[in-house]
């Protein structure tokens, strides 16, 4: 379970390099809470899985520039929200959150 959390909070760091991370972290990050029983499964080598490949093919993000427009595209749903931040074609930044049982209201 420690190996777990530690390799959740070592993706989570990268995360603004990974659209719908949020979404793709959702079974690791589950298994990691308290009184969940502890199996590995093909869903979590899944996970696992897609989080390294993505991981380590990285997305190429461009620096925001002074006085150009930015675009948004806002995603939510009742489960979680992502976001992504573009200057022209360019994605400046991937922000995704899992939202919490008392933030679904």
């Amino acid at each position: 379970m420690t190996n777990v959390k530690g390799c959740v909070g070592f993706a989570s760091y990268y995360r603004r390099f990974v659209k719908n991370f949020a979404s793709i972290s959702t079974h690791l990050t589950k298994l990691t809470q308290k009184e969940v029983h502890f199996e590995w499964s093909v869903k979590y080598e899944e996970s696992f899985q897609k989080l390294k490949d993505l991981l380590t093919t990285s997305s190429i993000l461009t620096l925001s520039v002074e006085g150009k427009s930015f675009i948004v595209y806002c995603n939510v749903s009742h489960l979680g929200l992502g976001v992504m931040l573009m200057l022209e074609k360019n994605i400046i930044t991937y922000v995704s959150k899992q939202l919490i049982v008392h933030g679904r209201n």
